[in-house]
């Protein structure tokens, strides 16, 4: 009687540890998708505001500094660009995981969208030789970008907050449950 209940005991653990196992695989797709679907959208809202001029910076820069081939400036060199910086964001997202994934405030996206803005506009102008400087951008431009950055930070953040406090409470509902079944 006794091994019965061992070996159930035993398929029970298996199962709950290859749920975890399914559940940790799906959360790390989540977080991708949000990612690339969030850098996929704001990138292709950049777009739509840099083709109204609200900002003299569009998407494509991320590829016209590296590749001076006539496409680049082109609706493809566009659509590459998009798909840039979904994969870009994957990695973002992660980050955000990694440490801010507990934290269930606007602010944290708000502020995230700020440190990602002033990374790329002062770290990275030296790689991408179309983007201007803070410096030598105009006001529009200047206060779109850093909206345009706030809005995929919050994206990201409420997306990955979000996602993580379900599962936790995903999580303590089946404890919960196994601790009252017999």
């Amino acid at each position: 009687m006794m091994d019965k209940q061992q070996q159930n005991d035993g398929k029970s653990n298996s199962k709950l540890d290859q749920n975890q196992q399914e559940n940790q695989l799906s959360q790390k797709t989540n977080i991708a998708l949000i990612g690339f679907i969030g850098g996929m959208f704001w990138s292709a809202l950049g777009q739509l505001a840099y083709y109204f001029h609200f900002t003299e910076v569009g998407p494509k820069v991320i590829i016209t500094g590296w590749l001076s081939d006539k496409w680049t400036h082109g609706f493809l060199g566009v659509l590459i660009a998009i798909l840039l910086y979904g994969l870009v964001s994957i990695v973002v997202a992660f980050l955000y995981y990694a440490f801010l994934r507990k934290v269930r405030s606007l602010s944290a996206g708000i502020l995230f969208g700020i440190a990602i803005w002033a990374i790329v506009h002062y770290a990275f102008v030296p790689f991408f030789s179309d983007m201007k400087g803070i410096q030598d951008m105009d006001f529009n431009t200047l206060v779109t970008t850093v909206c345009l950055y706030i809005l995929y930070g919050v994206f990201i953040g409420v997306s990955v907050s979000f996602d993580h406090s379900e599962r936790v409470r995903q999580e303590e509902t089946q404890q919960k449950e196994q601790n009252v079944q017999p």
